[in-house]
């Protein structure tokens, strides 16, 4: 869903990049940001076209990180948004943070 303040969703491109530079990406720029920091326990993973078919965009926003990008072009309709986002969740792939795994 987008951001109430923002009406985008962020994400990072991470296409091409080894699975240590994905989760450290992750880990310096989205879990540890604020006074809020918490550990990230997995991702989605979704191919751009998915964003398309959606008739979203996807925007580089290049901070706080260059890989950094926004989905914009979402509608007032909250149940439209609904709708469009179980559609992106439905074509992700979960994977669980590797700290996780070792855990267990």
């Amino acid at each position: 869903m987008p951001n109430p303040k923002t009406n985008d969703t962020s994400i990072y491109r991470t296409h091409s990049l080894e699975e240590d530079v994905v989760w450290s990406i992750g880990h310096r720029y989205v879990g540890e940001r604020g006074s809020d920091a918490r550990p990230i326990l997995a991702r989605a993973d979704l191919l751009a076209e998915k964003v398309f078919e959606q008739e979203l965009n996807i925007e580089p926003a290049n901070k706080p990180h260059h890989r950094h990008a926004n989905i914009e072009g979402w509608l007032d309709s909250k149940s439209s948004n609904k709708m469009k986002a179980l559609k992106l969740a439905e074509s992700s792939t979960v994977v669980k943070s590797p700290n996780l795994n070792s855990q267990s």
